[in-house]
């Protein structure tokens, strides 16, 4: 190949310092106006959906995806929104994390000063409250979510011999010693005291059996964090008016910002044996809030709360409050609102699903509340909501899908 001529430009024929100055300076301006043009032009956006990046790293920022419509003012709405989603993280992982924060007052912290009256982010306190007219204590299970960590962070089947506990009856023992402490809040409670104030109640029993056992932890969120997090950096958009998006997090959590009156589409899945189809597009045109519980990983990115085996079997980290074993009454389910927030949603819903039966008249309770359900049972689409459609229902290789 012809090598290009390389261009070489002197200034040897100019004999006038000043002169020669002035050039050097007009030169260097021309190459600065050059350099900005090509850089404004590489940043440069046009309206439309664009997916939003926080332009600071946290480690819960590959979780979620937020899409946001960019308007006429395109640069200015992505600089904006980028900035608000950005805090927007930080602050709820400094908040919902699991690590000490140097800024906010969290569940580490908490978990760090037992019998102790505290003051914690209201954010925080909001949810603990949410929890309680729920009469959930769920976050009580943390020294048996942590038990599920070390089996969902196995990569061969035979590292998990002693780690799941429906294979292991010493497991299984340690499981209802916990339970007999978090069932009874004479040994655990959480108290709200208003304002903002908190104590950690744990009796002198439990205290001693957690140093003998290596607990470190009595609250944790778990797979109800996520839900948390995409309720509360929805609602720091949208107090800042910024509405013209949808979030969601690799979990199953959505929130759809969006009044625009345009149609979104999700897909409806559906896992038989070891087969997973989506079996369905539901479609939609109105702010909502969607949880979409699914009893398998759908994705390589879902490896948290889900370890499976070679045969195809899985645990999950739906773990039941009563007997700490992981259940889910159907592969998949998924449950919104145009009224509620995910947190709520899954405080009405998680009892029906994390179950060994999928209670009959479970989806009429919900619906009186105001939240909508589609799930499949023997290839029949169960849904129970007239505003949204259902479409391209899965029929391939003489395997049909149907709406009930």
């Amino acid at each position: 190949m012809k090598k290009k001529k390389e261009e070489i430009y002197e200034l040897k024929n100019i004999e006038n310092p000043k002169k020669r100055l002035r050039i050097v300076i007009l030169l260097l301006l021309l190459a600065v106006g050059f350099f900005s043009y090509g850089i404004i032009s590489f940043l440069s956006r046009q309206s439309g959906w664009e997916q939003i990046y926080t332009n600071e790293n946290t480690p819960i920022s590959g979780e979620f995806n937020l899409q946001y419509n960019l308007g006429k003012n395109a640069n200015a709405d992505f600089r904006r929104v980028t900035l608000v989603y950005t805090d927007a993280m930080k602050k709820a992982y400094g908040i919902f994390g699991m690590e000490e924060s140097q800024v906010y007052k969290n569940v580490f912290y908490i978990n760090q000063n037992p019998n102790r009256e505290i003051e914690i982010e209201p954010e925080l306190y909001n949810v603990f409250e949410q929890f309680a007219q729920y009469d959930n204590r769920s976050y009580l299970l943390a020294p048996i979510y942590s038990e599920y960590d070390k089996l969902f962070m196995c990569s061969e089947d035979y590292e998990t011999v002693e780690l799941n506990p429906f294979n292991n009856t010493e497991l299984q023992k340690y499981f209802s010693v916990v339970l007999n402490f978090v069932h009874d809040s004479n040994y655990v409670e959480l108290q709200l005291k208003g304002n903002n104030r908190i104590e950690l109640f744990i009796s002198d029993e439990y205290l001693k059996f957690a140093e003998a056992n290596g607990i470190e932890k009595f609250i944790d969120f778990y797979w109800y964090r996520n839900a948390i997090i995409t309720d509360l950096v929805a609602a720091e958009l949208r107090n800042n008016g910024l509405t013209k998006g949808y979030i969601t997090s690799n979990d199953g959590y959505a929130v759809r910002l969006d009044d625009s009156g345009d149609v979104f589409s999700t897909y409806v899945y559906d896992r038989e044996g070891n087969v997973i189809r989506d079996v369905a597009t539901m479609d939609y045109d109105k702010p909502l809030s969607m949880v979409s519980y699914h009893s398998y990983s759908l994705n390589d990115s879902l490896t948290d709360h889900y370890y499976q085996y070679s045969n195809g079997n899985t645990v999950n980290g739906y773990v039941d409050y009563n007997d700490g074993l992981s259940r889910s009454a159907l592969n998949d389910l998924v449950v919104y609102s145009y009224d509620s927030s995910c947190l709520d949603i899954v405080l009405n819903s998680a009892e029906c699903y994390i179950t060994d039966i999928f209670p009959s008249d479970v989806t009429d309770r919900l619906k009186d509340s105001g939240i909508y359900s589609v799930y499949t049972i023997n290839r029949e689409i169960y849904h129970n909501d007239s505003r949204v459609k259902l479409k391209d229902l899965f029929d391939k290789n003489g395997i049909k899908y149907t709406l009930h």
